[in-house]
């Protein structure tokens, strides 16, 4: 799990709700690098819309949002590279306590939870470019505090 993360950052694969990587169709990899969401089109036909981000030289910054074709509860996943690479103590507390407040926040957001290390899952009817925003602009608030952990491990 922790190198499809350290992927994230260097597009273009991206990962299935199973966790199988998959090609992104762009034209070259610096066309999928950004500091702010964008919306993709899903190569997986139970994806029926998905935000990125795939911030330029900077770990622990990948953010990927989805919603699946299901009718019933908690059709968007959350990805965040950075609980991934952040996976314990005060540090994790904060950024994920951060992103649970951020993401229950968005208009339509009726239930959030963690479901896993790096995944959030989000009820209700909000904007999947509202939840990329509000993921991005929490892992943005921590991006030193994430960078000085992460150059801690090597």
């Amino acid at each position: 799990m922790k190198d499809f993360f350290r992927r994230l950052v260097t597009p273009p694969k991206l990962r299935d709700l199973e966790g199988i990587e998959q090609e992104v169709a762009v034209e070259s990899p610096s066309d999928m690098s950004s500091e702010v969401p964008m919306r993709i089109t899903p190569d997986d036909e139970e994806i029926v819309e998905e935000w990125v981000r795939f911030p330029q030289g900077r770990e622990g910054g990948g953010i990927d949002v989805v919603r699946i074709a299901d009718e019933g509860e908690w059709q968007w996943q959350v990805f965040v590279s950075a609980l991934d690479l952040v996976r314990e103590g005060q540090l994790e507390e904060e950024l994920s306590h951060a992103l649970w407040t951020a993401l229950s926040s968005v208009l339509g957001s009726v239930l959030v939870a963690r479901e896993d290390t790096e995944r959030f899952i989000v009820d209700g009817n909000p904007s999947g470019e509202a939840l990329a925003i509000a993921a991005c602009a929490v892992v943005d608030q921590f991006a030193e505090r994430i960078q000085a952990h992460i150059d801690s491990l090597t």
